[in-house]
């Protein structure tokens, strides 16, 4: 093997587990072995009797492996039609297709499959069973097996060649770096996963905290309080919270809202003629509407520019802001403020109200719809007028403040979106490079 970052990686590796001492990598050659030679596999193909009626007749504890990648692609537990079905443990499946591509696991237990899965059971003096997992995993993401025509079948598989490790010495035979290279790759995977699943976490706690950063609070929380106040201060505004009084009002008196109504299919169209029509927010951006893919000349309903659009149905509650004039069907209803409502201060009161009306609805589920009248019910809080600012102002400054608030909230939303994108993909380049550096370094 000739990459240095990944012989780097593995003698870390080595130090932190203290396992294969003495094996250096970067000398160790490599065989190119084709997946045809019988002598080192023997490919088992799926049966087509393992079917859902079938299955539901003989329940049993044997795993039956199909197409879905759910569960590692394990479909239900069968009491096996044929005792010769079962594939022994300690071999390799995957699936031959499936719209989410082929995957290849090792399997250390015993499983029957269906038509849409391939066996592979190692001759196990030459391949270790969790070196070819890894191996042939990757050969099946590289060259997007399971996609459309692309199927991964016997015969396509058997056109490829694997790279197995040379001896090293009496110390490290071939099956023992085959050993030493999966773990490494699981240890190395595993990290990026665990760190992924941060990842994850930290989006959702920034989602809850996000949806807490409501108005009416922070009269009440000193932290904020204070995070305002200084805002004001920093920007010249001569406002702080401690004496601003809140009153409830209910949205359809502070605006007017307007509920979608789609027009029929055959008024639709993809050519540009007429307005933009959204039926529901599968097009919502961040805070405002994306370009529409749809147009109608025959419009029912339609939100003028700076409307707030909600989304009355799966799930009901998301917000956005219409950047444009669009036509809008049954799943959106917009809401106009009224005089002396300022349109910010109205989304962030709407949005610190997002998970209220996700559960306000018929079913009591997140996705749930509501209807018009429980939107008009809504409950929003206005700052009342004082001596020296009018309801409008401190609005309006309140939702500056939170304009702020949330720009540094989008700037590490989109960072933990770049995590969350290039993680996976570290690992795969990770993968790739140790399986290049086989090559580049074959005899």
């Amino acid at each position: 093997m000739r990459d240095d970052e990944i012989i780097e990686r593995f003698e870390k590796w080595q130090a932190e587990t203290e396992k294969y001492q003495g094996l250096d990598l970067s000398k160790v050659e490599y065989l190119e072995v084709q997946y045809d030679d019988e002598k080192k596999f023997k490919f088992i193909k799926g049966l087509n009797k393992y079917i859902r009626k079938s299955i539901k007749a003989n329940p049993g504890e044997i795993p039956v492996c199909g197409a879905s990648l759910d569960n590692e692609c394990i479909s239900a537990r069968v009491t096996p039609l044929d005792k010769k079905d079962i594939v022994p443990a300690n071999s390799v499946s995957f699936n031959k297709d499936n719209a989410k591509g082929s995957r290849a696991f090792f399997r250390d237990y015993k499983f029957v499959m269906d038509r849409h899965h391939i066996a592979i059971v190692p001759n196990s003096e030459f391949v270790d069973p969790k070196y070819l997992s890894i191996a042939l995993d990757y050969l099946l993401k590289s060259n997007n097996y399971g996609w459309g025509e692309n199927v991964a079948s016997e015969a396509e598989i058997k056109e490829y060649r694997i790279s197995i490790p040379k001896d090293f010495n009496a110390k490290f035979d071939s099956l023992t770096i085959q050993k030493a290279i999966a773990e490494f790759i699981e240890y190395y995977s595993n990290d990026k996963s665990y760190k992924l699943e941060l990842v994850h976490q930290i989006k959702d706690r920034y989602e809850q905290i996000e949806l807490g950063i409501i108005p009416w609070t922070l009269a009440q929380t000193d932290t904020l309080n204070e995070r305002f106040n200084s805002f004001c201060n920093e920007n010249g505004l001569e406002l702080n919270l401690d004496g601003i009084n809140f009153e409830e009002e209910i949205l359809d008196n502070v605006s007017h809202i307007i509920p979608g109504q789609s027009p029929t299919g055959d008024k639709l169209n993809k050519n540009e003629l007429g307005i933009p029509f959204h039926q529901g927010k599968t097009l919502y951006g961040k805070k405002y509407i994306l370009p529409a893919k749809v147009w109608t000349e025959h419009p029912k309903k339609i939100a003028s520019k700076n409307d707030i659009l909600v989304s009355m149905r799966a799930p009901a509650g998301a917000l956005n802001i219409a950047s444009y004039d669009l036509a809008i069907g049954r799943g959106l209803s917009a809401v106009r403020p009224k005089e002396n409502v300022s349109l910010d201060y109205l989304y962030f009161v709407l949005k610190s109200n997002e998970l209220k009306i996700k559960f306000s609805g018929d079913k009591g589920g997140i996705f749930s719809s509501i209807t018009k009248g429980q939107l008009q019910e809504l409950e929003v809080l206005i700052p009342e007028a004082t001596n020296k600012h009018s309801s409008q102002y401190i609005q309006e400054v309140i939702a500056q403040f939170l304009t702020t608030y949330f720009n540094k909230f989008n700037e590490v939303d989109d960072a933990i979106t770049r995590l969350n994108f290039a993680l996976p993909n570290i690992t795969s380049v990770f993968i790739k490079k140790v399986f290049l550096g086989m090559k580049n370094s074959e005899s």
